[in-house]
């Protein structure tokens, strides 16, 4: 039994109990383990309808994680497709071909089916990004994992695709930028993470229960001391329903 205990005690996706727990132990155990893959994961407030329908979720025996992915085609006025369970150690390119040929007896995503995979683009919003509304270049040949490295997703990712002759009309972050912004995530992850530990020493120290997560998990909290991580709701808001404009 011991042993056990230790080990859950030293595992950060697993030593937390329900104990004076504000964000709950499920969404705290995702939080950690995105974490640990150097992403920063954020949650709504719980009225918010992108949080009521997230189902990504953490598999803390296997230490899995699943993400949720709306996939957006904006040459097929915007239509959206949902995986609901997919393991972010799968090839985006495997990914996307799974959510392609789920629409082969369709003629919606004409556009996509018959374009060459060279062809195709994914981009991911950059959330916490300066400059309005911009977006990551992914990498079709990696992992939804290694993807996601270093950026900010609020609840799930949100993956627009497009033909690469179509690039032009979205604000791409381009490389340079993006390995300076991803190290700016990745500090702020780094000084979190080491002011959480810094904490549970201290409360380990004065025998004082370590099992506290605060409310700033959340995006928003609701405790008036806290400074909000967005300028706006409005701009958090704009987040759930994602909408795109083209002149052709």
């Amino acid at each position: 039994m011991s042993r056990n205990v230790d080990a859950l005690h030293k595992d950060p996706t697993k030593r937390y109990s329900r104990r004076n727990v504000s964000l709950p132990i499920q969404l705290y155990k995702l939080q950690k383990a995105a974490l640990l893959r150097e992403v920063t994961l954020q949650f709504l407030p719980q009225h918010f309808s992108r949080h009521q329908t997230n189902t990504t979720y953490l598999n803390w025996k296997t230490n899995e994680l699943f993400w949720k992915i709306d996939w957006i085609f904006p040459l097929a006025n915007d239509y959206k497709l949902t995986d609901t369970k997919i393991l972010d150690t799968t090839k985006l390119a495997t990914a996307l071909d799974k959510v392609l040929e789920s629409q082969s007896k369709s003629s919606k995503l004409q556009f996509y089916q018959s374009a060459d995979t060279s062809e195709i683009i994914a981009l991911l919003k950059g959330e916490r990004v300066a400059g309005g509304k911009r977006f990551f270049e992914l990498d079709l040949s990696i992992t939804l994992q290694e993807n996601f490295q270093g950026k900010v997703i609020i609840e799930y990712p949100v993956i627009v695709v497009v033909l690469r002759d179509h690039k032009y009309m979205f604000d791409i972050i381009d490389p340079d930028e993006e390995e300076n912004i991803i190290k700016e995530n990745n500090k702020r992850r780094e000084n979190k993470q080491s002011l959480e530990n810094k904490e549970s020493n201290e409360q380990n120290k004065d025998g004082k229960n370590d099992d506290i997560v605060k409310n700033n998990n959340f995006l928003f909290s609701t405790n008036n001391d806290i400074q909000m991580e967005t300028d706006s709701v409005e701009e958090v808001e704009e987040v759930s329903s994602i909408s795109y404009e083209f002149d052709y």
